[in-house]
């Protein structure tokens, strides 16, 4: 079993505080050393309400490894998919069914790991570029066999091709887009200057509108099933909604959910079962030092934030999400992301969220006091130890904190029975017994603990005085 661990947090979240429906949450950093070769690391729905992880290496032609975690974030093992050799995985949906490509073909796996269907297109040098569709399914860009016309087409979740779209010789999209009403907005433009021009098709591959765009805005999903398109312009920050004819409806800069920040990274986008977005961001706090991710609720028909949730983990300088995000049965939000800056490569961060985007939505909180009178109380006058680490452990989950000048500390934790320990600043403190276990057993439940620091050696206040006898010059007037 792979190493397996689940880290700091250092704020309890309570920006947009609302009413959670039940969900299973959480935050965990999983390391395993193929992560350091792998393309893709897709997160999708496993059976029992549990978590997959499956991981796609670069020119791997063995099987594809899946690692599986509970639905409370327990790691559970590794399994190698049967007779994935040379699959890639490409999308799931929250059923768990995941979908795969095999070079010359597509299929789609049930989520206990059958086949419930293979969709061959007429290839003729295999399919070199697939990109998830929003309604399951997926579109598949292929040389068609005999008359090697670029060819695009785009099935549904049942493996049925709604539409081949066939475009002149010659002509490659540079990019394009599936859209949940089985449209298609692509380019042909791989650089500006200045302007990419897109182009809308319906599933009929008849023109809808185009449109000449800024070349810095990314299109992170296809049209809506209103007809609807966002884009993000990374340059200026602004997301963009456009209607259904193309035309601009409105603009919205994602500093406005920021307060004193002056950058946003977009780093996805996810159509949810209601309509709504799912917008995954991220920026460095002020120092620099830490990433913090968000998740924000938007609604789309006038870019409102319905809530707006920052994740716990932030001890990494920058992330990445390793693969498409996911929505789970019961409305939470799945992702993994690549961390830059934590002190280990091997690492991915992988997230559930409630439906509300909480990840961890308890808290033990407290103060480790400088126990003058060796009584084990938290008595008046007795003052912080700052610098101190606390760690919390429920099975195989940790969370630790470090308190801060006042000797106050706060980590937020998913439910479960925790020992509380203290990690040693030295050799010249003892520390009074936590009263473990600490168990909660409900959401949004805190429990405040102060333990009584109390000093083995008394150090008196060092000071250094420095003298001299007359010195002699060794070196005359000239």
């Amino acid at each position: 079993m792979k190493f397996y661990l689940l880290l700091l947090v250092l704020s309890f979240q309570s920006i947009f505080l609302a009413p959670t429906a039940k969900g299973q949450s959480w935050e965990v950093f999983f390391e395993d050393p193929t992560f350091a070769s792998a393309y893709m690391i897709i997160p999708y729905p496993g059976p029992n309400n549990g978590v997959n992880l499956a991981v796609s290496e670069t020119f791997n032609s063995g099987l594809t490894d899946v690692h599986s975690f509970d639905k409370t974030g327990e790691y559970i093992g590794k399994n190698a998919i049967p007779w994935t050799s040379n699959w890639a995985i490409i999308n799931s949906d929250k059923t768990g069914a995941s979908y795969w490509s095999t070079y010359y073909k597509v299929r789609k796996l049930t989520v206990d790991n059958q086949i419930a269907w293979t969709y061959s297109p007429p290839v003729s040098a295999g399919i070199f570029w697939e990109k998830s569709a929003p309604n399951g399914g997926g579109c598949f860009q292929y040389s068609e066999n005999n008359t090697g016309k670029q060819v695009i087409d785009y099935i549904n979740s049942d493996g049925q091709l709604i539409h081949r779209f066939q475009f002149p010789n010659n002509y490659w999209p540079a990019d394009y887009f599936p859209g949940q009403d089985y449209s298609l907005i692509y380019t042909y433009d791989y650089s500006g200057p200045g302007i990419i021009h897109w182009v809308k098709v319906n599933q009929f591959n008849q023109i809808v509108w185009e449109r000449d765009l800024d070349e810095n805005v990314e299109f992170y999903q296809g049209s809506l099933a209103d007809g609807s398109t966002l884009g993000y312009n990374y340059n200026t920050g602004l997301l963009i909604k456009l209607d259904a004819a193309g035309n601009t409806e409105w603009e919205l800069k994602l500093t406005n959910f920021f307060p004193g920040i002056n950058y946003v990274d977009l780093l996805g986008m996810l159509v949810r079962e209601d309509g709504s977005v799912i917008l995954c961001t991220g920026n460095n706090d002020a120092n620099f030092d830490h990433f913090i991710i968000q998740f924000i609720n938007l609604d789309i028909t006038d870019g409102s934030a319905i809530w707006r949730r920052p994740m716990a983990s932030t001890q990494f300088f920058s992330a990445f999400l390793g693969g498409p995000m996911v929505e789970m049965p019961d409305g939470g939000i799945l992702a993994s992301f690549n961390i830059w800056g934590s002190g280990n490569d091997d690492q991915v961060l992988l997230v559930r969220t409630d439906p509300n985007g909480f990840t961890l939505s308890n808290q033990i909180y407290g103060k480790i006091y400088r126990d003058e009178n060796l009584n084990c109380d938290s008595d008046p006058g007795e003052n912080g130890l700052k610098q101190v680490s606390i760690i919390a452990q429920s099975g195989t989950k940790k969370y630790s904190t470090t308190t801060d000048i006042d000797g106050n500390f706060a980590m937020a934790t998913t439910e479960g029975d925790f020992t509380l320990s203290v990690v040693q600043p030295g050799s010249y403190w003892n520390y009074c017994d936590p009263q473990n276990p600490i168990t909660i057993d409900t959401d949004h439940d805190s429990v405040f603990v102060a333990i009584g620091a109390k000093a083995t050696v008394i150090c008196p206040e060092m000071f250094v005085s420095i003298g001299s006898p007359v010195f002699r010059r060794c070196f005359d007037n000239n």
